[in-house]
């Protein structure tokens, strides 16, 4: 309780100093884009919200009406405390150097972008953004807010994976803790990486690996940064083993939450193809981006739903519900450059692994997924960018990350390409699997280790207080014995 109300007097000191301190926003120019040309993204950051929707009515199908009662009192907090971490510091981590990589007048003022590295390394090596505090300082241009707008959705999504790890297993000041922690910092950073203009984004102008780390629309984001998260979360907080009947499916309660989840999932896909005003529709072809997120997530779900059917002669909606969150997240990486023969395979042997994986998970490792969130994230969050690396065509992302704006690998209109390349493209390989290799890798691993230090810090802390408190409650004397003794 005393945690809570310095959780609340915190929050609200913060509050006050910006409403005290005024910010202002950027001043209208006849240069800035006008918020009407940016309604398509407004729209579809409004849209792309159905995604951690379905995400939280996926867990909640599988709960009991007094965790879910729990749940519905957690999340609206949740929710508040990740937008406005993300406004405060999350947004200026990810994209304070993003006028670096667009010269648009509404990122002019967002050109400050740090790297630990010396200047001997060269300028491409940032790691975090540093202006745009707040909102202030030239976030407020309209370019800036939608690209906020559009992107508060893949922080939530990215953010709710860990929180609904921690139903039951902390107490309830521990997801909020999680949850500034992570749209402040864990996720915009691992985001600024590569949508800001950080160093994976130009690792094909350092290294001469392709066009540098290419995720579109948030794979690693999303499945690795998330689910890494998640995985440290679920080892941090493992305070009881699986019951003897483990082996079962996840537990449904409410099937048509279920089956809710599933048609969110689908309609804040078309959202998701549309929030993101950085990315031109001649380099994002908006016709195949959105084929391909579709394609996610039914050809995740197809397999899973036959395997349950075929193993338990009856459905389960966790089991295609899974498949179809890891093959959508699969497609987010190369949702303009992937064929859709390419995405629509990837989705389907995602979806193959994402039971078994399950099975491995709740019955060797003795681990509670709830409803198989992390490992679907995980699943589909390293297949997305090593897809990239194997079957992007080369049709699209001309000038990509500001590699090969007009021939590159000696063709001419050549865009991001792995291996498989249809006639008259040349294969971008190996350099451009050593990219997606590292973006993954470094994703997963910043996530994972920074979470697990924060996991295992706060898991005995609260074990070190629940310790004192049982002491204090096994040496106070009983009123029989004060009086007694009296």
């Amino acid at each position: 309780m005393r945690f809570s109300r310095s959780l609340f007097w915190l929050v609200l000191a913060v509050g006050g100093w910006v409403l005290w301190t005024r910010p202002v926003w950027a001043s209208p120019s006849v240069q800035e884009t006008p918020p009407q040309a940016l309604l398509w993204s407004y729209l579809g950051g409004g849209l792309a919200l159905f995604i951690p929707l379905a995400v939280i009515l996926w867990v909640a199908s599988g709960l009991t009406d007094k965790e879910r009662a729990r749940a519905a009192l957690l999340i609206p907090l949740a929710v508040g405390l990740t937008v406005a971490a993300y406004a405060a510091v999350g947004f200026a981590f990810e994209f304070g150097g993003v006028g670096l990589l667009d010269a648009r007048h509404g990122f002019s003022q967002l050109v400050w972008e740090w790297s630990a590295l010396p200047e001997q390394w060269g300028p491409y090596w940032g790691m975090a953004g540093f202006a745009g505090w707040f909102l202030r300082g030239g976030a407020g241009s309209p370019e800036a807010v939608a690209l906020f707008v559009g992107h508060v959705p893949w922080v939530l999504t990215a953010v709710f994976i860990p929180l609904l790890v921690l139903r039951n297993r902390a107490p309830s000041p521990v997801p909020l803790v999680v949850a500034l922690v992570a749209a402040g910092i864990v996720v915009p950073v691992a985001g600024n990486w590569v949508h800001g203009g950080g160093w994976l984004a130009r690792l094909g102008a350092t290294l001469g690996w392709g066009h540098g780390y290419v995720d579109v629309g948030g794979s690693g984001l999303v499945g690795l940064v998330g689910g890494g998260m998640g995985l440290a979360l679920l080892l941090a907080f493992r305070l009881r083993p699986l019951p003897e009947d483990a082996g079962e499916p996840p537990r449904v309660t409410d099937a048509l939450l279920a089956a809710m989840a599933m048609l969110f999932l689908a309609i804040g896909t078309v959202g998701w193809a549309l929030n993101n005003p950085l990315y031109d529709v001649a380099q994002v072809p908006l016709h195949r981006v959105l084929v391909n997120g579709l394609l996610g997530v039914a050809g995740g779900a197809f397999l899973p739903a036959l395997y349950i059917w075929f193993v338990r002669g009856e459905h389960h909606p966790h089991f295609p519900l899974a498949g179809a969150f890891a093959g959508w997240v699969s497609s987010l990486a190369g949702l303009p450059f992937l064929p859709p023969w390419a995405t629509l395979g990837v989705a389907l042997t995602v979806g193959f692994l994402t039971p078994l994986l399950l099975y491995v998970v709740r019955e060797k490792l003795r681990l509670d997924d709830p409803a198989g969130v992390v490992t679907a994230a995980l699943v589909g969050g390293w297949a997305g960018p090593l897809a990239v690396g194997l079957f992007a065509d080369g049709m699209y992302g001309l000038g990509w990350n500001a590699i090969g704006r007009g021939v590159y690998q000696g063709v001419k209109g050549q865009g991001v390409s792995g291996l498989w390349v249809p006639t008259g493209y040349a294969a971008d390989w190996p350099g451009q699997m050593y990219a997606q290799l590292t973006g993954a890798a470094a994703h997963f691993f910043w996530a994972f280790l920074l979470t697990t230090l924060l996991g295992v810090g706060i898991s005995m802390l609260v074990w070190g207080i629940r310790r004192l408190t049982q002491a204090r409650v096994l040496v106070q004397p009983s009123s029989g014995e004060a009086s007694s003794g009296g």
